[in-house]
C-alpha cells in the first residue's frame, strides 16, 4: 500500500526471524513554534515456510499520527508550494481528521514451476471523524509471477488498490 523507497526521517528498529517485529519514530513536521508533528509506527507478524516450496506472512500494523487533524495545509513546508492534500479531506483548508491507522497484511508463494505469490493488505483509519467515516478504509490484491534473481530472470505482478479520501494519511512519506 505505502511507497517502498521512502526514506523518513527518524529512527526506526527491527526485528527478522520468523517472527518479526519493525517499530519507527519519523518526524512528519518539525516546526519551531507549534507542536510538531510525529508518526508511530509498529508491525508484527509471522513468516512461515509450509513445504514444497510454500511460504506464507500474516502480520498487523498501527500506525499513528500526531497533530495532523485540524492542521492548516499550509503548516506543512513541502505542501505549500505544492498546494495538494493528496487526496485527503480538507474543509477551510485544514485537515478534518486525525490518522491511526490499523493494518492486516498477508501472502503466500508457491511454485507451480515458477513462483507466483497472492499478497493483499488492509487499512483502517480508526481515528477518521465521523464526517469521514465512509472515506476511512485502504485495501490492495494481487499476484506476481516468476521471480528476478539472475540477468535473464523476469517476474510480472499486477495489484489493484482502492484508497478512500482519508484510509491512509497522504503526506510526503508516502508521496
Amino acid at each position: 500500500m505505502w511507497d517502498g523507497d521512502i526514506r523518513p526521517e527518524g529512527l526506526a528498529l527491527q526485528y527478522d526471524n520468523n517472527l518479526f517485529f519493525n517499530a519507527g519514530f519519523f518526524y512528519v513536521e518539525e516546526r519551531s513554534k507549534d507542536d510538531e508533528s510525529f508518526l508511530f509506527a509498529g508491525q508484527f507478524g509471522y513468516k512461515a515456510k509450509l513445504g514444497n516450496g510454500m511460504k506464507m506472512t500474516l502480520g498487523a500494523g498501527y500506525f499513528d499520527y500526531t497533530e495532523i487533524k485540524d492542521r492548516a495545509l499550509t503548516d506543512f513546508d513541502y505542501l505549500k508550494a505544492e498546494g495538494d492534500s493528496f487526496g485527503n479531506t480538507l474543509v477551510d483548508g485544514h485537515f478534518v481528521t486525525d490518522y491511526n491507522e490499523v493494518e492486516v497484511f498477508g501472502d503466500i508463494t508457491f511454485n507451480v514451476g515458477i513462483p507466483v505469490s497472492l499478497f493483499a493488505d488492509y487499512v483502517v483509519n480508526t481515528a477518521a471523524d465521523d464526517s469521514v467515516k465512509d472515506k476511512d478504509t485502504a485495501y490492495l490484491v494481487g499476484f506476481k509471477v516468476g521471480k528476478t534473481k539472475d540477468p535473464s530472470s523476469w517476474d510480472f505482478g499486477y495489484n489493484y488498490r482502492e484508497i478512500e479520501s482519508d484510509g491512509l494519511n497522504g503526506l510526503k512519506i508516502f508521496n
